[in-house]
């Protein structure tokens, strides 16, 4: 079972439990809107989706995790979206595309960071990573180093 298949059984069992179940509904009867000035004449259909503004009945409300960056459980009000049934599947393919980005700038980061040691390791000698991993003139040489080096 590899770490994804991992993920998908926690977030299913999680999802599927009492404790999400309450949690979901607190987080659903937030959004309840009573704001006579936003069209909820009707008391069935005042629950307002936080990407579109529009009222919805409880039934097509749903909650949208922005990250899943704390353990199930453990998520607030800031770590999800209250959101319709149709703007659900918009919101998750904006936080597939985040997560890319964040994959592709932290993969982008270990590339440097691991050319950077290396750099600084041949031309000072082992160990001396530690002394100048925070120097900006080491860092302006490097970067120098790459953009006279791109074709290779």
């Amino acid at each position: 079972m590899d770490m994804s298949d991992n993920f998908d059984y926690f977030y299913k069992k999680f999802i599927s439990s009492s404790e999400w179940k309450k949690m979901r509904l607190e987080f659903i009867e937030g959004n309840h809107n009573t704001d006579t000035d936003r069209s909820c004449d009707n008391p069935l259909f005042c629950y307002m989706c936080d990407c579109c503004g529009w009222n919805w009945s409880k039934e097509e409300i749903e909650v949208h995790h922005k990250h899943y960056h704390k353990p199930f459980g453990q998520e607030t009000r800031e770590d999800v979206l209250v959101v319709c049934k149709d703007c659900h599947p918009k919101m998750d393919r904006i936080r597939a595309q985040q997560g890319q980005e964040r994959s592709q700038s932290a993969l982008e980061s270990a590339v440097y960071d691991s050319g950077f040691e290396t750099w600084i390791t041949k031309r000072y000698g082992e160990g001396a990573i530690e002394y100048y991993c925070d120097d900006e003139l080491e860092h302006e040489r490097f970067q120098n180093f790459l953009e006279r080096n791109q074709g290779w």
